[in-house]
């Protein structure tokens, strides 16, 4: 990803954080929304009947949880303002904190399986936990003695092993490479993109992520060519020792 956009994004993060929830244009109020429109209206692009997308990413503390058989409703607090927002349905714990961006609001929202109607709803697309982006350690980015780029074993489809790029990093960072593993985690359409994490069997514990536009589901075998970035802290947890950027997918 272009640095100049995440930079943009992470001051987008920071006032997204200070303001709470955006005034929005309100919708009509004489007419009830339902959880069965909600599918339609987990849209950042916004919907046809012109209801705004809040553009910020709000830091949320969980404070009830009323799930259904697609969605769950969050009774949130964000500063000093409790509200309700909805998702699709996932884990939620009640006092943790989670981040979401963009959202619909939406008035005079009608729940059939909890037969109640709330004033207001935000919908959004997902929410993300605060430790998304795991703390890891700086990574040592000293250059190889002499002779020890050798050591570096290319495949012959061209990837590089996960613990080659961890333990020479060096060599790697800003430049593009090739990796092949399993994805065993998602994280989708934060920040405008895709956050996996792969294994290859040689991470020895190393947490390794990619971002990427393209959809891969856990379990999906995959090669990855990315740019390696190193050291990069985003803010709110965002931290990476290594990161491989803008991923195509090979296979």
């Amino acid at each position: 990803m272009v640095k100049y956009a995440w930079m943009l994004l992470v001051t987008t993060f920071i006032i997204g954080c200070n303001e709470g929830p955006n005034e929005l244009s309100p919708t009509n109020s004489n007419q009830q929304k339902t959880e069965e429109s909600a599918p339609n209206s987990l849209d950042s692009k916004g919907d046809a009947e012109g209801n705004t997308p809040q553009p910020d990413v709000h830091e949320v503390v969980v404070v009830e949880v009323l799930p259904t058989s697609k969605y769950v409703y969050l009774r949130v607090k964000e500063l000093d303002q409790e509200y309700w927002i909805a998702t699709l349905k996932t884990e939620v714990t009640v006092g943790e904190t989670y981040y979401y961006t963009g959202g619909l609001v939406k008035e005079n929202f009608e729940s059939k399986e909890h037969n109640r109607i709330f004033d207001q709803m935000i919908l959004v697309q997902n929410i993300v936990a605060r430790n998304h982006g795991h703390q890891q350690e700086e990574i040592n980015l000293e250059p190889l003695p002499e002779g020890k780029a050798g050591e570096i074993q290319i495949r012959e489809n061209g990837t590089v092993s996960i613990a080659d790029v961890v333990n020479h990093a060096s060599s790697f960072v800003d430049k593009r490479l090739k990796i092949q593993g399993t994805c065993t985690k998602v994280n989708n359409n934060i920040m405008g993109t895709n956050w996996l994490h792969i294994d290859d069997g040689t991470n020895n514990g190393f947490d390794f992520v990619a971002t990427t536009k393209h959809n891969i589901a856990v379990g999906d075998q995959v090669v990855l060519g990315g740019i390696l970035s190193a050291n990069k802290d985003f803010g709110a947890g965002y931290k990476y020792a290594l990161l491989l950027e803008d991923c195509d997918l090979i296979q």
